[in-house]
């Protein structure tokens, strides 16, 4: 199996992360590409993120429409 990771902080995931998600799957040949949001991003201040959870929902529901993009918490 050959899967395509993406991660970021995703907050908030948006149609941009979707659509490279979408063409790394055909543009690479993928089977599948698995979104997985920061616990912590580099670049903004913890509390200026939304918490990890929603930002983890979220990413659950932006790409619940294509089975070939998962998310994953690791």
């Amino acid at each position: 199996m050959h899967i395509g990771i993406l991660g970021g902080s995703f907050d908030p995931v948006h149609n941009g992360h979707i659509y490279m998600a979408q063409k790394a799957l055909e543009e690479c040949s993928l089977d599948e590409v698995w979104l997985i949001p920061a616990g912590q991003s580099p670049n903004k201040a913890e509390n200026a993120m939304t918490p990890a959870d929603m930002r983890l929902a979220k990413c659950k529901q932006a790409c619940r429409y294509n089975e070939r993009i998962k998310v994953c918490s690791i």
